[in-house]
């Protein structure tokens, strides 16, 4: 798919975002990087990743830097704010990726159509004893509902 995707694009470095992942691949003749992610790792960093490119005439190197940062005055805005409540329990998965800076609402809108015999979670009030239970799963349990790049055995080490 990215193949497709980067078909058009005529440089052959190609800097991304939105993943929140360290990457640093190729794809076809493309060299592929995304910095990371500053406010909402999702690797299980607590805190961010930015990058540095190197340049000489055989291309560019990526070197990768990490920064630990505490996410716990954030938790403490969204309380403070009451995002939950305003927001209501898609809020709480939100929440719980900031405190354990791992992907928690994608995976659980897997989790849940699963659950809903292949119905998606807009087609239905999300009930807070679906997320409780959710949130109850060991994390490995967590992450075979996650894509596959998000997992830990796929993270790009750094």
């Amino acid at each position: 798919e990215a193949t497709e995707l980067l078909a058009p694009v005529a440089e052959s470095t190609v800097i991304a975002a939105h993943c929140h992942l360290p990457m640093d691949v190729y794809v076809g003749r493309h060299h592929l990087f995304n910095t990371g992610t500053v406010g909402n790792p999702l690797d299980g960093f607590m805190g961010a990743t930015y990058l540095l490119l190197e340049g000489d005439w055989d291309g560019w190197t990526g070197v990768f830097r990490r920064v630990p940062a505490d996410f716990s005055a954030c938790v403490r805005e969204f309380e403070r704010q009451g995002f939950v409540e305003q927001v209501g329990q898609v809020g709480r998965l939100i929440v719980e990726e900031f405190r354990t800076c791992r992907m928690r609402l994608a995976p659980f809108k897997v989790w849940l159509s699963e659950r809903l015999g292949g119905q998606t979670v807009p087609d239905r009030e999300v009930e807070a004893g679906w997320v409780e239970a959710f949130l109850a799963l060991p994390d490995s349990a967590i992450e075979a509902y996650m894509p596959p790049e998000y997992r830990r055995a796929h993270l790009p080490r750094l």
